[in-house]
């Protein structure tokens, strides 16, 4: 087999195209592989698929694949077309080794599309010797069209949460199918009327907000207002990791406070916040010391235990009784930061007690966010929202193209 027809065969080249020459040159680390068609061929008109012979030709020239060390472009002659049913307006035909303004070739765009789920975008730039704007270029020209063409028809699980572009700036709140565990929808912002963005864009595939059972968020007002408005059929579900949050924190502020005049608490700030399992030998004797003594840190820390208990009961019932009774302790006490976790469990209690019902939570979304977080840590910051969206749903969006 000749290298031309070698190459015509590897890059999937088909009549009435073929390579009509090769030139390598070693001097500049360069490989130019020139694309023509046979006499006489017929193209489609690209506006209504007309057959119609080339009218004129204007070269072009395509970024591809690296070819080992050496940067790979295509050059081609590609047809204008007169067709007489649109009018004998000329036009550039379609080829289909490449898109129409790209500058790069479709296996190309497939390997950015790759490499950008795993590699900061700015080092797929320098991989292909390019800008990083043209990365950008491929990334938003395909990415909004995948998420166009998602199937929404069996979500009915739903976990919102929400996710900063950098630190305590520009946020922005995710919705993911939870029974498939991916991101199906961002958009700018933290308050209700994101939630009523993805009412409108449901409503917009022609689907029911009916079709959502479960939703799972944060304690969030903003999230609770923007549910209970635009999906108010559902079961809102409070995620079980941030009420256990809710919890923690009040530990640890009556842990602050009294750390102040007693040095043993000052030094047992992990082994208060960690679960018995999670402790290291040196700070299970430390919290064994303080469980001993009659502290307000060790009272707090027993009563944290004691509410991450309920999750291990079966029923809503059995739930709403434990949960009731655990209330009734905490306000018993002097613990002021514990009876204000109280009295917040108690004011959410059934999006709480939702869970016991579902058992379903945001640890999912929780997974992903940390993906979410691992991508802004990879690429040091997203100068735009756009772009930080754009690679959300690339990477956690689980997109077909």
């Amino acid at each position: 087999m000749e290298y031309n027809q070698l190459f015509q065969v590897a890059l999937g080249i088909n009549s009435p195209w073929y390579i009509k020459n090769v030139h390598l040159d070693t001097a500049i680390n360069s490989l130019e592989i020139k694309v023509d068609f046979e006499s006489g061929a017929k193209f489609k008109c690209p506006e209504c698929s007309n057959e119609c012979t080339a009218y004129d030709t204007t070269e072009k020239r395509w970024q591809h694949l690296n070819f080992l060390q050496y940067t790979c472009h295509l050059i081609a002659r590609v047809p204008r077309v007169k067709c007489n049913k649109c009018g004998d307006k000329v036009r550039l035909v379609n080829i289909p080794f490449a898109r129409a303004g790209s500058g790069f070739s479709l296996l190309l765009e497939c390997m950015i599309l790759e490499l950008a789920k795993i590699m900061p975008v700015v080092e797929v730039a320098k991989l292909f010797k390019v800008s990083d704007d043209r990365i950008w270029v491929v990334i938003h020209h395909y990415v909004p069209k995948a998420v166009k063409e998602m199937d929404w028809t069996n979500v009915k699980n739903i976990g919102i949460d929400e996710t900063s572009r950098k630190k305590g700036h520009n946020y922005i709140t995710t919705v993911t199918d939870l029974d498939t565990s991916k991101v199906i929808f961002t958009t700018v912002g933290k308050d209700a009327a994101t939630v009523d963005k993805f009412k409108q864009e449901w409503e917009r595939r022609g689907l029911s907000v009916g079709q959502i059972k479960n939703v799972c968020s944060d304690l969030s007002p903003a999230f609770i207002l923007g549910i209970r408005i635009n999906f108010p059929a559902a079961e809102h579900v409070f995620d079980k990791f941030h009420v256990v949050k809710i919890v923690n924190k009040a530990v640890d502020e009556v842990r602050a406070k009294e750390a102040k005049s007693n040095d043993r608490i000052r030094n047992c700030k992990y082994g208060l916040l960690k679960n018995p399992e999670n402790l290291t030998e040196n700070q299970r004797v430390n919290l064994d010391k303080i469980l001993a003594e009659y502290t307000e840190s060790g009272e707090a820390y027993k009563f944290k235990l004691e509410f991450q208990d309920v999750f291990k009961l079966n029923s809503k019932e059995d739930a709403k009784s434990y949960l009731t009774d655990w209330i009734n302790s905490v306000n018993n006490s002097n613990l002021l930061p514990m009876k204000k976790a109280a009295r917040s469990i108690k004011r959410h209690l059934d999006g709480v007690l939702n869970w016991f019902e579902t058992r379903i939570s945001n640890g999912k979304v929780e997974a992903l966010n940390c993906g979410i977080q691992n991508l802004k840590r990879r690429a040091k910051g997203f100068k735009t929202l756009k772009n930080f969206q754009a690679l959300i749903y690339l990477v956690m969006g689980k997109l077909s193209f």
